[in-house]
């Protein structure tokens, strides 16, 4: 299919997820994952520091930007390395942590949780627009990481298909027909 014979809602759907940016025709999107600090603890001096630095930065970014705010899957199991990777000595307190991280998870394997997420997502068609962003976002000191590979796939299966746990919804409908079958073979057998 080439984009000039899709219909609106292809061209919607119709893009490749690279390293660290998607693909879509002739332009790249990035994401950057913004960690904003939490205000409601900030004195009201701090939180006027933070916001004009979100505005300074919006202001030397020079690009269009949107902000995109999400719950997404958000993969614990490394916190729960460190923690268990911890001295003996702390044992008693780090089991605990390790007990907290676990209980996140709905299905029980323990390496999931469901949190807010906050991206700036620009879309480009050099190199260098890239660049003048992220020295926008470094000249405010922003808390910021680049969106890799994993996460923009985890992001978008959040945002197209609200995906909120680790099923596997490709099998999803093959597992759920062969329910259907044995509950239904197991009521005749019972007539």
């Amino acid at each position: 299919m080439t984009m000039s014979k899709a219909t609106p809602m292809e061209r919607l759907l119709y893009f490749f997820v690279r390293d660290n940016y998607i693909e879509v025709g002739s332009e790249k999107v990035y994401l950057y994952r913004f960690y904003p600090p939490n205000l409601s603890i900030l004195t009201k001096k701090e939180k006027d520091i933070e916001i004009k630095k979100l505005s300074d930065f919006l202001d030397a970014a020079n690009i269009p930007i949107q902000m995109f705010g999400l719950d997404k899957v958000e993969d614990l199991s490394k916190n729960i390395e460190f923690f268990c990777g911890m001295s003996e000595q702390y044992k008693e307190y780090t089991q605990q942590i390790v007990n907290e991280l676990t209980a996140q998870e709905s299905n029980g394997d323990g390496t999931h949780s469901v949190q807010r997420a906050y991206y700036f997502i620009i879309k480009v068609k050099t190199d260098g627009e890239v660049s003048n962003f992220e020295d926008a976002l470094n000249s405010q000191n922003l808390n910021y990481t680049k969106a890799s590979k994993g996460e923009l796939t985890t992001v978008l299966r959040n945002f197209f298909l609200r995906e909120f746990s680790p099923l596997d919804l490709y099998s999803f409908d093959k597992e759920v027909l062969s329910d259907y079958e044995s509950s239904t073979s197991k009521r005749t057998q019972k007539k």
